[in-house]
């Protein structure tokens, strides 16, 4: 391929793969497409579209049926995206979902002289040991097949990106990065349109994103002891699945609210609303170790204060800070108590303080924006197609 001597992407045809999320993901178009397509680079995304969006900023959409179940999805959906992406050319294909490594020859015979980049959002094969729907006595097996599979598949791809540094460096591919999940421009301009002063914010709690059974079970613990000590306090839950909804609602006391899970243009607007989010991880799974929780990164940005457990990557980052984020609480416990009174601290902190939400603010637009991983993947994408 010629050598590209200009800075930007100008014509370049990226064609971004998922077929385990909405082509309206978070990553997939408002970190990735929507910075690379500003580079000048012509963006193709093959996914589900499930939500309607007013605009996709003249990115070109190849729609998926969404898969019927887990089975199809693993097993036949990443098919499906190769079929119907074959005929784009494009210059680099960016994979998004491990499963998609199972076409990974395929597509290198049906597209001989594009690149191939695996981008690792999470560890998957460690996911395995938590879902509730494998049996127990199978996921120690599924999770060491998945792990020698992935391994052994990204050695045919020309790069990887790894969302923090410790999953990049489980891969041995020369052609590595790390492109954290960090705040989008999208994501602070609404920000910044959508958050109120934290005195006219409706809620006092926040939690946004998905649980499994056991962290609901936790969080539910929490919101009791909350209600037992400020009755008024208002709780709000955004994100979790149908099945949790259900099984929440029942234990959940009369201070909570839970919405399902909405699209991503529109988060801003409730952690606007909200003095304090929540991020409950109270057990350090294997998977946790090497995880960085997006939703902490929008919570600061909204101006949220912040109560979270203790994560390794999470932890260095904010460690960045020459100042100390005192509306930020880390815990380290797996009691529920823990969480409830360092929740009532820091309100107690943020009625006194309110000003204080500038500094996460300044903070993570500082040390968590998304502009500098935009420019890794711009280089690595030109590093690529120079060999």
């Amino acid at each position: 391929m010629k050598k590209r001597t200009n800075a930007e992407l100008k014509g370049l045809r990226i064609l971004l793969m998922t077929s385990g999320h909405d082509v309206s993901d978070s990553r997939v178009y408002h970190r990735i497409a929507l910075s690379i397509k500003k580079k000048g680079a012509i963006i193709y995304i093959v996914g589900e579209k499930n939500h309607v969006m007013s605009s996709m900023e003249n990115i070109n959409i190849i729609a998926m049926p969404k898969p019927t179940s887990r089975f199809v999805r693993f097993f036949f959906q990443p098919w499906r995206c190769i079929w119907h992406a074959r005929n784009v050319k494009p210059h680099i294909v960016h994979f998004h979902d491990a499963e998609l490594l199972f076409t990974l020859p395929v597509a290198k015979f049906l597209w001989p002289h594009s690149k191939f980049i695996y981008d690792v959002h999470e560890d998957f094969a460690n996911l395995m040991l938590i879902r509730d729907w494998i049996p127990r006595i199978f996921r120690n097996i599924l999770r060491s097949l998945i792990e020698f599979f992935e391994k052994k598949s990204a050695r045919l791809a020309d790069a990887i990106i790894g969302v923090t540094p410790p999953l990049t460096d489980k891969f041995r591919l020369k052609n590595k990065i790390t492109a954290y999940n960090f705040i989008p421009d999208s994501y602070f301009q609404l920000a910044k349109k959508e958050s109120l002063p934290p005195s006219q914010r409706n809620y006092d709690l926040i939690h946004l994103g998905t649980l499994n059974m056991k962290r609901m079970k936790f969080l539910v613990e929490i919101f009791n002891i909350l209600q037992k000590t400020n009755p008024n306090f208002r709780i709000l839950i955004i994100g979790v699945s149908s099945d949790i909804h259900n099984s929440m609602a029942h234990l959940i006391p009369d201070i909570c609210e839970i919405k399902a899970k909405i699209p991503a243009h529109e988060v801003p607007q409730y952690l606007g609303n909200a003095r304090i989010g929540i991020n409950v991880h109270p057990w350090l799974l294997p998977h946790l170790k090497v995880a960085l929780p997006v939703k902490v990164g929008e919570y600061l940005a909204s101006g949220c204060a912040v109560v979270s457990s203790s994560l390794p990557i999470l932890n260095a980052i904010l460690s960045q800070s020459k100042e100390p984020l005192n509306l930020l609480h880390i815990v380290n416990s797996q009691n529920p108590v823990d969480y409830a009174l360092a929740i009532q601290n820091v309100s107690k902190m943020l009625d006194k303080t309110p000003e204080a939400t500038a500094l996460l603010q300044t903070f993570v637009f500082s040390h968590m924006n998304w502009r500098n991983e935009a420019e890794k993947i711009k280089q690595l994408y030109k590093n690529i197609l120079e060999k």
